[in-house]
């Protein structure tokens, strides 16, 4: 129990030196929530122009719907996968950052 106890204030003490040295990687959470924003605004947008592609009709009580051909659904579904694609990779992106330059920073 104590050999963990001390691993585990080691490694907060390495973070701690870490984050003193390499003051921009505090930035990185900022600029990547940034481009998330971006992109889930861009999505939206898409999201509306691909959904605005389809006829719009009235049903029996005059409530207007939209109704889609199989490919427009498709692109709708091809929209949705790409979202979820570019949000992981910008996240997936933004961890690689930090974990590369601690890796650069500790074996340098």
């Amino acid at each position: 129990m104590y050999k963990r106890i001390k691993l585990g204030i080691a490694i907060v003490k390495t973070g701690a030196s870490f984050i003193m040295n390499v003051k921009s990687t505090l930035g990185v959470p900022f600029i990547v929530g940034f481009l998330m924003i971006i992109a889930i605004a861009l999505y939206i947008v898409g999201f509306i122009y691909n959904f605005s592609t389809g006829t719009i009709t009235a049903n029996l009580y005059g409530i207007p719907e939209v109704t889609l051909s199989d490919m427009q659904k498709y692109y709708l579904w091809y929209w949705t996968f790409s979202f979820l694609w570019v949000f992981n990779l910008i996240a997936a992106l933004s961890l690689f950052i930090i974990a590369s330059s601690a890796c650069i920073w500790y074996f340098s």
